[in-house]
């Protein structure tokens, strides 16, 4: 009887300690590397994504450090054809952007206001999923954010959602990074995307910020790394120097204040257009959102 007692208790015991085993390696591997956690909207104003109108929907993925993020002094609410997603819902595009760090505001509420302003869409839905301090090598496959992105692309494909434009803003974590340790990093990010179901190509364009001034001097090797990833035959286009606006237009040297805010999604703006006056882009990207 105690046989057969210890045969029933035996295979409960081994799932409870490799349950204590796996609950032990998931905190280690998630909390122990002080990853942060985004901000996750108001779920009571969440909706169903189906009740976007996907004509012309333009959807733009912003990965980065907290210039992409929501660390912005005054948060914006754009009108009412922008919109945000994260974690298969969707919001307004009301700042602060949920799957971004941060409560402030952000450059890309105040972007997608301009793209429709400028006719580039009738609709924007910004995929906001920056990380407050993070590295490029935290991004890249087996970083600490990976995962974030992995999440991301995961759920936009469920939700039939597929990016028209990917920005890159992030580079004042690492300015102590060697330039070609650097350009590696970001290069494997990239190569990931055709993997999560976002090749880079004629709908799908990726724009790369020059940024690696946070309070002090812009660090040329790094702006030059930045600039050796952009490869237009391969879709990967050049986005704006965020290193040439002055402290002036932040509040702590580093993130910006409201008139930062206006002239980084102007710059932003100005990148774009540049893209698209070159290659006639926009109207292929508007329209990868309606696979739904």
């Amino acid at each position: 009887m105690a046989l057969d007692k210890w045969n029933y208790l035996a295979p409960s015991a081994a799932v409870l300690i490799l349950g204590g085993l796996l609950a032990g390696v998931f905190y280690q591997q998630n909390f122990d590397q002080g990853i942060t956690f985004p901000y996750l909207g108001n779920q009571d104003a969440s909706f169903d994504c189906g009740t976007i109108d996907r004509e012309r929907l333009l959807v733009v993925l912003a990965v980065g450090q907290s210039i992409a993020s929501n660390f912005g002094d005054t948060p914006y609410k754009p009108g009412n054809s922008i919109f945000s997603f994260y974690n298969g819902r969707c919001f307004t595009g009301a700042d602060p952007l949920p799957g971004a760090d941060g409560t402030g505001g952000s450059i890309w509420s105040r972007l997608g206001d301009k793209l429709v302003a400028k006719g580039y869409a009738k609709s924007v839905l910004l995929v906001a999923i920056g990380a407050g301090g993070s590295s490029v090598s935290e991004w890249a496959p087996e970083g600490k954010y990976h995962p974030r992105l992995l999440d991301a692309a995961s759920s936009m494909k469920s939700a039939g959602f597929k990016p028209g434009l990917i920005v890159w803003q992030q580079g004042s974590r690492d300015v102590d990074m060697d330039a070609d340790e650097y350009g590696t990093h970001l290069h494997h990010l990239i190569y990931t995307l055709p993997f999560l179901g976002m090749p880079l190509g004629q709908s799908t364009r990726m724009l790369i910020a020059t940024h690696t001034r946070c309070g002090g001097p812009p660090v040329l090797t790094l702006q030059a790394a930045q600039q050796g990833v952009v490869d237009p035959t391969k879709y990967i286009f050049a986005g704006p120097n965020m290193d040439t606006l002055p402290d002036e237009l932040k509040y702590d040297k580093c993130h910006y204040n409201e008139a930062g805010l206006k002239v980084a999604s102007d710059f932003w703006l100005r990148s774009i257009t540049r893209v698209e006056t070159e290659n006639s882009w926009l109207p292929l990207a508007a329209n990868v959102g309606t696979t739904r």
